[in-house]
């Protein structure tokens, strides 16, 4: 049944026929307003330096009218994102644009205690709102990952691509290792002046570096 605007309504032409019906309509069109969790896309990510930001993010699952037709997708913006972090240690891997994650929603007005980091009373009287959304990432990815660390059963693997210069590691901002290097051909007891102790010393320690992987 149309309204005088055009639009089909979410009542059917039994709805107030009966109390009954009356009231499961009632309430069927209040919970459609609590929002509870979501899988939504980023569209745009806002951090500065290394302290946690916010992204805005687009609904993925898209709302219909009573016809049954698709509504577009709402944005939600400044939403805080999660990190793994514990006082001043922390694991940093900030959104990217184009992921898909999972966007939870407070059941309360959160604007005053995430300003302010402390007890504060709700902001309004909004409840269960998208403007209160919190995103978790990494959800019902389709990208396979190239720069990880994978921990298995009895190992830990920590992969990283190079890009134009060999794949290097620091420790407060000093590399302490880079890509493996080749190998270097063990020292053979030749020659009137062959040291046999001093090179197998030598031989020693390259096989203690292949061993640790720092060359083939």
């Amino acid at each position: 049944m149309s309204n005088q605007d055009g639009f089909l309504p979410q009542s059917r032409p039994n709805t107030g026929n009966d109390p009954y019906n009356i009231l499961n309509f009632a309430i069927s069109q209040m919970l459609s307003g609590i929002n509870v969790a979501t899988l939504v896309k980023v569209v745009a990510v806002n951090v500065a330096g290394l302290l946690v930001g916010t992204v805005d993010v687009q609904i993925l699952v898209q709302q219909v009218d009573g016809a049954g037709t698709p509504i577009p997708s709402d944005t939600i913006y400044e939403v805080p994102f999660f990190r793994l972090q514990g006082g001043a240690n922390a694991v940093i891997i900030n959104p990217t644009v184009g992921d898909v994650g999972f966007a939870v929603f407070a059941d309360r007005d959160i604007s005053a205690v995430q300003a302010s980091g402390a007890p504060n009373p709700p902001g309004s009287r909004r409840r269960f709102d998208l403007a209160d959304a919190l995103y978790i990432g990494g959800w019902c990815s389709n990208i396979t990952p190239t720069q990880y660390i994978q921990f298995a059963t009895g190992s830990i693997l920590l992969e990283t691509p190079a890009v134009n210069t060999p794949t290097k590691y620091e420790v407060a901002g000093i590399q302490v290792v880079k890509a493996q290097q080749p190998n270097i051909a063990p020292l053979t007891v030749t020659g009137a002046a062959a040291d046999p102790i001093a090179r197998a010393g030598v031989n020693a320690i390259m096989s203690l570096l292949q061993a640790h992987g720092l060359m083939a």
